[in-house]
């Protein structure tokens, strides 16, 4: 059996040797695009009419729609992601939040401090100062971790020897914590633009 066909071009009327094994061309005359049929022994050409593109267009439309629905839902997942990072892990730090030893954290709540342009009100009861502590430092964001590194090195900060190793362990932390955000992001802004690439699919 040969490997194509001899059929004529239903629309310029052209000879056209196409390939047994496709289903779809476009001619290489007119360009206008075709469909083959088989049926007992008989191939033939069907035009693609504007009601078939329609369909084609209908489906790749609502395809992009559920896509955008998956990204948007994904996007939502990463932000409460984010939100819950600084927690999931500095909450071993909790009970040292303006606890017993709460080196280096009295050095990182002035520094927020700063960067907030607020005081926190070191007369008030240690539960009180704890609480504000805390929850600010559950809300940590990829800004805060930079200031807080960056205003580290130029502070004048001596670590005893017994502090030192819990120094390094937080900012260990603080890295990780960055880095996790940071993809997270990554991912959020790879979403946003499928998403404005999509919609101007369904807008046109």
């Amino acid at each position: 059996m040969a490997d194509f066909v001899t059929l004529t071009c239903p629309n310029c009327g052209e000879k056209l040797g196409i390939a047994f094994d496709i289903e779809r061309f476009a001619c290489g005359y007119c360009g206008n695009e075709h469909l083959l049929k088989r049926g007992g022994g008989i191939v033939s050409i069907i035009p693609i009419t504007n009601d078939i593109k329609k369909i084609q267009t209908g489906v790749d439309k609502n395809a992009a729609e559920l896509e955008i629905s998956r990204l948007k839902k994904e996007i939502h997942e990463l932000n409460q992601k984010n939100k819950t990072l600084p927690k999931d892990i500095l909450k071993k730090y909790q009970e040292k939040f303006w606890g017993i030893k709460p080196i280096p954290n009295i050095f990182i709540s002035r520094l927020l401090d700063k960067k907030d342009g607020m005081k926190f009100s070191f007369l008030g009861r240690q539960g009180e100062r704890a609480m504000i502590y805390k929850d600010r430092m559950f809300a940590l964001t990829v800004e805060d971790i930079d200031y807080i590194t960056q205003k580290a090195k130029y502070e004048a900060i001596r670590p005893s020897q017994q502090n030192e190793k819990e120094f390094v362990e937080f900012f260990d932390d603080l890295d990780t914590l960055k880095y996790l955000m940071v993809e997270n992001n990554k991912k959020i802004q790879i979403n946003g633009t499928e998403i404005e690439r999509l919609s101007k699919l369904l807008s046109s």
